[in-house]
């Protein structure tokens, strides 16, 4: 009766031993690196964010491929208050300011998920930090302002332009976030 416990206390120990293992291979390997994101992108491409965030749980999210993956699933959740701690940590360095190496799917992500927060003044601030013509991502967040814009009445444009956010609904019309 004791031999049980023992062998399942063993065995977990083997287990997590060999997580922990893959895990830094993982981290230092890239071709399983691109495994995991191409895994990643043919589950978000099935429509299973769910799925792919287990798969990058197992994986592990150090690297910031990966993270960025991790803000994608989180948005296609609508999990967008998680999407966007993920992305300012991506993208902000020392409180406000933003990350000058941080790569443009990492700021179109932060910028897509401000939109989705209703935080179109922020979305744009970010989008201004993007040329349009460097990443379709950032013209499809673009062209979501710009139609919603477009959407509003006069007074709401002008409540907008005095600095006053109307509440309208911003609609995408892709599944929001991008992979590298």
């Amino acid at each position: 009766m004791n031999a049980c416990p023992a062998l399942r206390t063993g065995f977990a120990s083997r287990r997590r031993a060999a997580l922990r293992d893959y895990r830094a291979m993982s981290k230092s390997n890239p071709a399983t690196l691109e495994r995991a994101l191409a895994q990643v992108r043919d589950l978000l491409d099935q429509d299973k964010p769910g799925d792919a965030i287990n798969l990058i749980m197992r994986f592990g999210a150090k690297n910031a491929e990966i993270r960025n993956a991790y803000g994608v699933c989180l948005m296609r959740l609508g999990e967008f208050a998680k999407a966007l701690e993920v992305y300012r940590g991506l993208c902000i360095s020392q409180g406000v300011s933003l990350k000058p190496d941080a790569p443009v799917v990492h700021l179109i992500n932060y910028a897509t998920v401000l939109l989705l927060l209703q935080n179109v003044a922020g979305c744009i601030d970010i989008l201004r930090q993007i040329p349009a013509s460097s990443h379709i991502g950032a013209t499809r967040v673009q062209s979501a302002v710009d139609r919603w814009r477009r959407s509003l009445r006069w007074w709401q444009r002008l409540g907008w332009l005095g600095g006053i956010e109307p509440n309208v609904a911003i609609h995408l019309d892709y599944p929001p976030g991008v992979l590298a």
